[in-house]
């Protein structure tokens, strides 16, 4: 059989925020290899440093903070306010998170001796947490298991 590669655009969003952006724009897509993910490439524009997080799933998942692969990365506007991130999904710890994910850009990193919520599961185990939300979405990967 011969190796597919495709590039799937799933959402393409133009954001008009208030709260500190005058104009931001995202791009998600999937790049799939024999029916697999195996990247998920992001860019836009942004007039300022942002956060993403990235939390992906296997179809065992029973808790998703536990159970779950998380990563953040922090964007900072390159020319013209523009940015181009790539996640690799082919890594052999990803082999088993490539069920369902869930992606989301936030304004704000709290600091764990910043932070006032009781209890912060992230400030405990991460040294801090992430606020002000700007854009989420979550969903499933599209796979086909082949025999």
């Amino acid at each position: 059989m011969i190796a597919k590669k495709v590039s799937i655009s799933l959402i393409s969003v133009l954001f008009f925020i208030s709260a500190g952006f005058s104009k931001s724009s995202f791009t998600v897509a999937f790049d799939y290899e024999n029916n697999k993910p195996t990247k998920i490439i992001l860019n836009g524009l942004i007039d300022r440093t942002v956060y993403l997080g990235v939390s992906l799933y296997s179809a065992e998942v029973k808790d998703p903070i536990a159970d779950g692969y998380h990563l953040v990365k922090e964007i900072k506007p390159g020319p013209k306010d523009s940015f181009n991130i790539t996640i690799s999904l082919t890594e052999p710890d990803l082999e088993n998170y490539r069920y369902s994910y869930e992606l989301a850009f936030w304004g704000k990193k709290i600091l764990a001796k910043d932070c006032k919520i009781k209890d912060c599961y992230w400030c405990k185990t991460r040294g801090y947490h992430l606020d002000e939300l700007i854009f989420y979405k979550t969903g499933y990967f599209n796979t086909i298991l082949s025999k």
